[in-house]
Parts: C-alpha cells; sequence; structure tokens
C-alpha cells in the first residue's frame, strides 16, 4: 500500500504540480490512515528520488535542445552533455531585460522559445534596433570572446524561454572541443556579416529599398507561407521599422502605404504580408 501511494503522489508532485509544493501536503497526508509514516522520511524520500527523476528529465530535455540547433551538428557527443550539464533554465515575460548597456558580460544565451530584441542607445537619445532572435539563436557571445561589459540592451518581445551558461563555463568547454570554438567563431562572423549589410543598405539606399531589404530578411527566419504571400509572423509597429533603417516613423508610413498601392505587401494589423518578393528583391537591389 504505501509504495503505491508513495509512487502516485511523487509523480504527480513532480510531473504534474511542481515538487517543491507538494513535499509538505504529501507528507502531513502519509502520516494519517492505515498505515502512519513519519514525516521526514516521506519527506526525505521525496526529495531523493523527485530530484532523481526531475534532474534526468530536465538534463535530458537540455541536451535534446543542444542536439537540435543545426549549427551544432558537429559537435562531439561530450561537449553536448556538458554543454547540457552547465545549462541553466530561465524564463522571461514580454519588455522584461536579459541585461541593459553597461551590465557585466558574464553569461551566453541559447534561445529556446520566444523572441528577442536587441536595441542600442544612440547619442541623440533615439534607438537603434539591431534585430530579432528567436528559437535556435545564441545572444551575448561576446562574453567569451574578450567583451567586458555589455554594449547593447536585449529586451523580451515575446516571452522568452533560454538556456544560461556561464562566460567561465562556455570558456571551458571551448578550451576542450575545437568543433564548439569554430561554431561559435562562425556565428559571430555570421552575425558581423548580418550587421555590415544593413550597414551598406541604411547608407546607399532609399527608404523604400531599406524597408524592402528588412522585410525580406525578417520574413527569412518569421516567415509564414500563405495563399497571399509571405506573412512575417512578428507584431511591429511603425516606429519599430523605423527604429531598424534609421528612418522616421513618418516615412515608414509612407513607404508601406506606397508598396501596398503597388501590390508588393499587404498589412493585416501589426502584421505585414509579402504578396510580391521578386519584384521587393528587385527594389532592394535597385
Amino acid at each position: 500500500m504505501i509504495p503505491f501511494r508513495l509512487f502516485f503522489y511523487l509523480h504527480k508532485a513532480v510531473v504534474r504540480e511542481g515538487f517543491s509544493r507538494q513535499l509538505k501536503n504529501r507528507a502531513q497526508l502519509f502520516s494519517s490512515g492505515p498505515h502512519p509514516v513519519p514525516n521526514y522520511k516521506v519527506c526525505a524520500i521525496l526529495r531523493f528520488y523527485g530530484m532523481l527523476f526531475w534532474g534526468e528529465r530536465v538534463h535530458a530535455n537540455r541536451a535534446v535542445f543542444f542536439r537540435s540547433l543545426e549549427s551544432l551538428r558537429h559537435v562531439s557527443e561530450l561537449a553536448y552533455e556538458e554543454l547540457a550539464r552547465v545549462a541553466e533554465v530561465f524564463r522571461h515575460p514580454r519588455k522584461a531585460h536579459l541585461w541593459r548597456e553597461g551590465d557585466l558580460s558574464e553569461h551566453v544565451y541559447f534561445l529556446r522559445s520566444g523572441v528577442l530584441k536587441l536595441t542600442r542607445e544612440l547619442d541623440d537619445n533615439r534607438t537603434l534596433n539591431l534585430g530579432f532572435f528567436s528559437k535556435g539563436d545564441v545572444v551575448g557571445e561576446g562574453a567569451v570572446l574578450g567583451a567586458q561589459e555589455r554594449h547593447t540592451n536585449a529586451v523580451v518581445y515575446q516571452d522568452l524561454e533560454v538556456y544560461r551558461i556561464a562566460a567561465a563555463d562556455l570558456a571551458r568547454i571551448m578550451a576542450g572541443s575545437a568543433e564548439v570554438s569554430r561554431w561559435l567563431a562562425a556565428q559571430s562572423h555570421e552575425r558581423r556579416r548580418v550587421l555590415e549589410q544593413r550597414v551598406g543598405v541604411l547608407l546607399f539606399k532609399t527608404a523604400h529599398a531599406r524597408i524592402a531589404s528588412l522585410l525580406l530578411d525578417l520574413a527569412k527566419t518569421f516567415g509564414v507561407r500563405d495563399s497571399r504571400g509571405t506573412i512575417v509572423n512578428l507584431k511591429l509597429t511603425h516606429r519599430e521599422l523605423a527604429a531598424m533603417i534609421g528612418a522616421t516613423r513618418e516615412t515608414v508610413s509612407f513607404a508601406i502605404v506606397d508598396l501596398r498601392k503597388k501590390g508588393l505587401v499587404e498589412t493585416e494589423g501589426k502584421r505585414v504580408i509579402l504578396l510580391d518578393e521578386p519584384k521587393l528583391r528587385d527594389l532592394m537591389v535597385a
């Protein structure tokens, strides 16, 4: 009788309702009935098996996540296990900050779900939007590349779940795995390439071309195919779009209206639908 009840309430505590909150209630329940058990013994049993089962389950989920990353497909099994062992899970609501400008650069973040926005404050009190990041992306890698403090703001745009790894732990893993080192260098190089490409667009293109370039880039990550075209599945205000292309909100509003009249895009609330991607690419390179 007692073993069955232990298993049943352990499963409910760990898997369904949360381990910590259930310890006290289940211990009190076991202390009454036809087979009394001292509270401290029940707590000890629940704690041991709960931490054992729950810890193994969380570790397995982390390992599955790191193995699922396309950019990490050449990493050794030992490196996967090390990444899973040192990673911590954190959840952040919309508008929360992972870090702010000036904070110490101490962790690297692997995005498991949600959307993160990186911004930077300019000298004229304007905000430059550096981009949006989603599942599978890595941010804050400067922590293991020599950066002492953060030079951006990391703002949660949609409820976020991340795996956080201390810079010291990741540096240790990199020292023992050339694959992880090459992967992080490739991530940093790609981030820089995208930013350099955007700077070129900002300096030499018209507002219409900049909007077209931005929408096509966003569609690569957040695009959802539809009978009408490609929906950029990200709710963006004209002010946020303006912050990404170095323009005013009024300029962006005018450009969006013009693109709608030409049949290149359509708006649906705060979402933009790309109706004619080939013509948008032509506009971007014009």
